[in-house]
């Protein structure tokens, strides 16, 4: 993962959302190859503004299945958020194996049927790579290095500081 640059979102922490959406705008307008972002699942008014800079830098926002969840079940008690549905097709949803295994082993196929439309492989991420920008988490770290077309991207680094010391952290960071 070398080949991505890397930028530390918390650097842009007295920035206001649209500030920071235009920031966004830019470096995904500049980046090469794919953008990844390393944020958390809660962090909803960034995920918001990360979609926002992606509707407006014709972007595919890929997320993972926990984030879909989540952002699903907000919209369903009434916030105004984006969400895998026909409202938003700028938003794909990729399917971690762990996660999904562990979805299975509960017996919650409806939670992977909901977003199945959505759905998006690793190989067609590969294909697209210069057109998307992509939530990652340390569970996904094997597959990230699956995706063809690396090279030229970059990675943005949004938790806190003391997540940068577990081991499958570093596999992101090109530190």
């Amino acid at each position: 993962m070398k080949s991505l640059a890397y930028c530390q979102t918390g650097i842009y922490s007295r920035m206001n959302e649209e500030q920071l959406e235009i920031q966004f705008l830019q470096i995904f307008r500049e980046t090469r190859g794919i953008n990844l972002v390393f944020v958390s699942g809660h962090n909803i008014d960034l995920l918001v503004t990360i979609f926002q800079a992606c509707k407006r830098g014709s972007k595919t926002f890929v997320i993972d299945l926990y984030i879909a969840i989540i952002l699903s079940e907000l919209a369903k008690l009434g916030y105004k958020i984006p969400f895998p549905s026909p409202n938003f097709s700028e938003i794909r949803v990729f399917f971690p194996s762990l996660l999904t295994r562990r979805i299975k082993k509960l017996e919650r196929n409806d939670l992977i049927d909901n977003f199945y439309e959505y759905r998006i492989s690793l190989e067609e991420i590969s294909e697209k790579a210069t057109h998307i920008v992509m939530t990652v988490r340390t569970s996904m770290a094997y597959e990230i290095k699956n995706i063809k077309n690396l090279f030229g991207g970059t990675f943005f680094y949004s938790m806190c500081e003391r997540y940068k010391n577990n081991y499958m952290t570093e596999m992101f960071l090109p530190l």
